[in-house]
């Protein structure tokens, strides 16, 4: 907790948290995000804990000029549709008109027909690179390491058999 206020206190510029658990492998429950909302300097939070019910909490108790932002593209319409404000989003990069639409509709609270229309088709998408393309991605990175150190060995027998000086 120090450590966020530190950072704020000394920040020129207005502070935003991040909890990514994920990425992070740590998470900031819902009362550490409240305590650090009182800072002057700290203004919001891109919440992608996954969490609802944490999530939840920190809108339904935070100070009224403090953003809670969706970090999570899979929940960002109910956190809207409760008071997050937007979306820090990965989805966004490689769909940028759909889900800055869906944002958007969301934002205005036409959710029922188009934004919903949008996030099955991005989940979708998203679901299959998960699935399909990541886990052949880690396989191939795994192969290029053996092939590198197969190599290696390789080269060194060579060197030592051939290269003899």
């Amino acid at each position: 907790m120090e450590h966020f206020k530190a950072v704020a206190q000394a920040s020129p510029v207005p502070v935003i948290l991040y909890n990514v658990p994920a990425r992070t492998g740590s998470n900031m429950i819902a009362q550490t995000t409240l305590e650090l909302a009182s800072h002057k300097n700290i203004i919001g939070i891109k919440e992608a804990s996954g969490n609802i019910e944490q999530c939840m909490a920190i809108i339904s108790k935070k100070p009224e000029d403090f953003l809670v932002i969706s970090g999570d593209d899979g929940i960002t319409l109910p956190l809207i549709s409760s008071g997050a404000v937007g979306v820090i989003s990965v989805l966004a990069n490689s769909h940028p008109k759909d889900f800055s639409n869906m944002v958007r509709f969301a934002i205005k609270g036409i959710l029922q027909v188009r934004a919903n229309s949008i996030i099955s088709t991005q989940m979708q998408f998203h679901c299959f690179l998960q699935r399909a393309i990541l886990p052949e991605l880690k396989k191939c990175w795994s192969l290029i390491k053996y092939v590198k150190i197969t190599f290696a060995f390789l080269w060194l027998v060579f060197q030592r058999n051939f290269l003899k000086s």
